[in-house]
């Protein structure tokens, strides 16, 4: 007998991205490079200097968003990990308890 097949909708499991890349730092980016449009003045080598820098982040994080969707949370978690592990148990850590008779 053959199991049922139920279809998933397509947005229930792909990656919310905008413009390409992460959401989060699609969003960061554009407050940014408004932010320092607006700090360093209206004039044409800000706009300019803002456009290059703002696109070419744009650019790699459309790339990253390619590559891997949740690549940002990848890297939370490898900058979690430590350099060195050493090889013994921490100090706070309870001996384990045995029952008599098993």
């Amino acid at each position: 007998m053959a199991l049922p097949q139920i279809p998933i909708h397509q947005s229930l499991v792909k990656p919310l991205l905008l413009a390409g890349g992460d959401r989060e730092l699609v969003l960061m980016n554009i407050v940014g490079m408004t932010g320092s449009l607006f700090m360093m003045g209206l004039s044409v080598f800000s706009v300019s200097l803002v456009l290059i820098v703002g696109g070419t982040i744009h650019v790699s994080l459309a790339v990253m968003g390619k590559k891997d969707p949740q690549m940002r949370e990848v890297w939370r978690v490898y900058r979690r990990y430590r350099s060195f592990y050493p090889a013994r148990s921490e100090c706070r850590v309870e001996p384990p308890k045995f029952r008599k008779g098993l």
